[in-house]
């Protein structure tokens, strides 16, 4: 699945995996080194690892 990275976090980054401005949002975490540098507005090839619908999180992953 594409997204767009919205924010680069030191913790992750932001990626939103619909297309359209207030589309759904996902995490993957920094451990993801193989991610390589990356800046907002980047396109980025993202898999769902986790849905975590009582705390309203997708953890996704770059690998």
């Amino acid at each position: 699945m594409d997204g767009v990275v919205t924010r680069v976090l030191t913790f992750g980054l932001l990626v939103r995996i619909e297309d359209r401005p207030d589309g759904l949002q996902g995490l993957v975490p920094a451990a993801e080194s193989a991610c390589g540098a990356v800046q907002v507005g980047d396109g980025l090839t993202v898999r769902i690892l986790e849905v975590d619908l009582a705390r309203q999180r997708v953890l996704l992953s770059c690998r």
